[in-house]
């Protein structure tokens, strides 16, 4: 898989930037980052806070054949690669946070390109050094690891060749390394909002909370714990 990779001293938005600008071409993937972001924002439109040591960057990729798993699928898979590579045992948080030592690092988001329904625009933000919302992974920012581009490439090379994860290993992936496993949690249905044990991911990638005898089936939105 070649990746056709952009990169911006400064950049509003990666993921905006590569919405409106990606174009097909057969037999490769976008890659796009940014040394600075001044607009980044998450899978709800919360703005998220960039500082020198963050890294951002937006790839195009084919979802997974269950579309609504791909998101967890990318988290996985920066989880395996951070575990190889670097040694850091990072946790997922449904649908789409990335968590250290149990606070969040970053997150992803998803969405669908208009050029190409049949590709998605994977925004992925992590931050290396403590900010006033985010926690941080150590040390990462100290040696520098590498320059932000080269090592968005390197995670990114690293998702297009463990791909894809069959889908129930998925499931069961993303749940052993939820950082609010078998936790009580906050969630809110077309009943309202409840709190509930988090027992497992379902086959479309919903969060299944047990709640007495009841297990209710959780599509959007987030979990508090």
């Amino acid at each position: 898989m070649r990746i056709d990779h952009t990169h911006f001293k400064t950049l509003d938005s990666t993921q905006l930037y590569l919405l409106n600008n990606y174009q097909a071409e057969s037999g490769s993937e976008r890659l796009i980052t940014t040394e600075q972001q001044s607009a980044g924002f998450g899978r709800r439109g919360t703005a998220w806070e960039h500082s020198a040591t963050s890294l951002a960057m937006s790839f195009s990729c084919s979802p997974h054949e269950v579309l609504t798993l791909t998101s967890l699928e990318i988290g996985i898979l920066i989880r395996r690669y951070f575990k190889s590579a670097k040694g850091f045992e990072l946790q997922l948080k449904w649908p789409n946070d990335l968590f250290f030592e149990g606070k969040k690092i970053g997150g992803i988001i998803t969405q669908t390109l208009a050029t190409d329904p049949e590709k998605f625009a994977v925004g992925v933000g992590l931050n290396f050094f403590q900010t006033n919302n985010y926690h941080s992974l150590p040390k990462l920012h100290s040696d520098t690891l590498y320059h932000q581009k080269d090592l968005a490439l390197e995670i990114v090379d690293f998702i297009f060749k463990q791909r894809p994860i069959k889908s129930s290993t998925l499931r069961t992936e993303f749940f052993d390394f939820c950082v609010h496993k078998n936790q009580q949690v906050g969630f809110e249905v077309a009943e309202g909002k409840l709190q509930g044990e988090f027992v497992g991911v379902g086959e479309m990638g919903q969060a299944l909370c047990k709640v007495g005898e009841n297990i209710y089936e959780v599509f959007s939105g987030s979990l508090t714990y």
